[in-house]
């Protein structure tokens, strides 16, 4: 039987736009369409098409069952064992559905995967341990920058309560000293408060959201969080940014968390490489199209032979107990959902650079 299902070019464009992997089949399960996301099997749409779907499934006992009631049912939800290129198992949700033309002839099946929740609730969660593993390996600076003011206070109290026990005897100087005091603590108590809002911002779990982001002001924002991780390295931090506003259309928090990773990256860096006359570089290039971030540290470079394992999850050099092997390969997942790409440049005892890329979207 001869099928006349077509695709336009486009619905071909519209389907490629869809998160989900969309298969259409015809009559002998061969793949007559799939739409870009076959890219989640690493193939490409070229090395499927004319292939039967069953060349892509792992043995699942599902797949004929769902023949059988699909005859009865016209369409079914359920899930499949997809066979990735390079042979791991990845479990998709699916829907799917008899196609028909205008005199009800049976044309074939589409078919809706979508990955399965449950990986995507196991990168929601490493991506909320990973920001947890960054508040833990700056939080006794934080700690620290929490002590100096609270000292300031509870000084303060001591003095006013000294004062006011000669209330009767105060004089103008007095007077003006109490105001002293009392300003002191109202301001030592917003330096509180703040350190605390920028904790409680990092952490706090937010859904994604897409608004202008000002690139510098958030550079700035961020190195607020490595201060206490500086403030007593021998470190020169050097900031290059353009003189214009670069604003970009992407998602605040997701790229704050990017940028704490690689600038504690950096910083442990400079630490490992004992010495003075470190530095810590931010530069911020522009493009009619992209902007890129430029990281740079003075530390001692990655060695060759881990180069291209870096991105790995839970790849690590760090030591038990330092290191989870969580951040750079969240980083980069971070990086291409947001439509933008990572690399590095490195060089032994001097140092190494990330460069991050993104779309210059306003």
């Amino acid at each position: 039987m001869e099928n006349q299902f077509e695709i336009s070019s486009l619905i071909e464009s519209i389907l490629d736009q869809v998160d989900d992997l969309i298969f259409i089949l015809d009559p002998y399960l061969k793949i007559i369409f799939v739409n870009k996301n076959i890219e989640y099997l690493g193939y490409l749409k070229s090395e499927t098409l004319d292939r039967f779907i069953t060349d892509l499934l792992v043995e699942d006992e599902n797949w004929e069952r769902y023949l059988k009631e699909i005859e009865k049912e016209k369409e079914l939800k359920g899930s499949l064992k997809f066979a990735h290129k390079n042979k791991a198992c990845l479990k998709f949700d699916v829907f799917i559905k008899k196609l028909q033309d205008d005199s009800s002839r049976f044309e074939g099946f589409l078919i809706f995967a979508k990955k399965i929740s449950k990986w995507e609730d196991l990168e929601n969660h490493l991506l909320r341990v990973d920001r947890l593993v960054e508040l833990g390996q700056i939080a006794a600076g934080i700690i620290h920058e929490l002590k100096n003011p609270l000292a300031v206070i509870d000084q303060a109290v001591g003095w006013g309560k000294t004062l006011i026990k000669d209330k009767e005897n105060l004089t103008h100087e007095d007077v003006e000293e109490v105001k002293h005091i009392f300003e002191e603590i109202s301001k030592q108590t917003e330096r509180c408060k703040s350190i605390t809002n920028q904790i409680l911002n990092f952490v706090r779990e937010q859904a994604p959201e897409e608004k202008r982001v000002d690139i510098v002001k958030l550079i700035e924002d961020t190195l607020k969080y490595i201060e206490p991780e500086t403030k007593y390295l021998p470190v020169k931090i050097e900031k290059e940014f353009p003189e214009e506003p670069v604003v970009i259309l992407s998602d605040y928090n997701l790229l704050q968390q990017i940028l704490v990773n690689l600038l504690i990256n950096a910083v442990d860096a400079i630490k490992e490489k004992k010495g003075e006359n470190h530095k810590l570089s931010i530069k911020v290039k522009i493009s009619p199209t992209t902007i890129q971030i430029y990281i740079s540290d003075t530390g001692p470079g990655i060695s060759p032979d881990i180069q291209d394992k870096i991105f790995d999850l839970f790849f690590t050099t760090k030591p038990i107990g330092k290191g989870t092997g969580l951040g750079l390969a969240i980083t980069k997942n971070i990086i291409e959902k947001l439509g933008g790409e990572i690399s590095f440049e490195t060089e032994k005892n001097k140092g190494t650079t990330f460069i991050i890329t993104l779309p210059r979207n306003e």
